[in-house]
């Protein structure tokens, strides 16, 4: 390694904290710092505190956490649903979590499904115009763009509509059963 490199190493790391220095000289990463950061890195200690802390067995690889697969309730306790002694008499709590988990999902599909129902339409008007513009029919540009957007618009909404209701009427679900879990004072 050249001395100019090694210098600038040293200088990043003796503007660092002492805490820091510390915290990357006992985690003893060796994935992310090279063992000339650890050189240097002592170094900067001995000169700064009077005894170096014990470092950690040394970290030679990073191992990716595990993936967990969401379930349909994903980030609720279901067990504090379904205690037997306080259970639910008019309803099973992994059937409303179950349907408010595709109701989100049929939010999603119902955007797709009003954009692709309604391409058609916005595809006939948006020829309808063009064909009055080529004919010179009673219609100028500005009513054409106005009509296109209009129709645009109203596509927009009928999806915003949809998307909200279906999202909204899941989550009124999971608020209602966790109203009435709270209700019954069973936790």
């Amino acid at each position: 390694m050249s001395n100019e490199l090694r210098s600038q190493i040293y200088h990043h790391f003796d503007d660092l904290d002492t805490d820091v220095l510390l915290d990357i000289w006992e985690t003893n990463d060796r994935v992310e710092w090279s063992d000339t950061a650890f050189e240097i890195i002592q170094e900067i200690l001995e000169r700064r505190i009077d005894e170096l802390p014990k470092q950690n067995p040394p970290i030679l690889e990073h191992i990716p956490p595990k993936r967990t697969q969401k379930s349909f309730y994903e980030d609720i306790a279901i067990e504090s649903y379904v205690d037997e002694m306080h259970a639910p008499v008019f309803y099973k709590p992994e059937e409303v979590l179950w349907l408010s988990f595709w109701l989100n999902r049929l939010a999603i599909a119902a955007i797709v499904i009003t954009v692709l129902g309604n391409l058609p339409t916005l595809i006939n008007i948006l020829r309808s115009q063009i064909q009055d513009l080529a004919n010179g029919v009673g219609s100028s540009l500005l009513s054409s763009v106005f009509t296109s957007v209009i129709g645009i618009l109203v596509v927009g909404l009928t999806c915003a509509v949809y998307y909200f209701s279906l999202r909204g009427l899941a989550y009124v679900l999971r608020i209602l059963m966790e109203m009435e879990f709270n209700s019954r004072s069973a936790r």
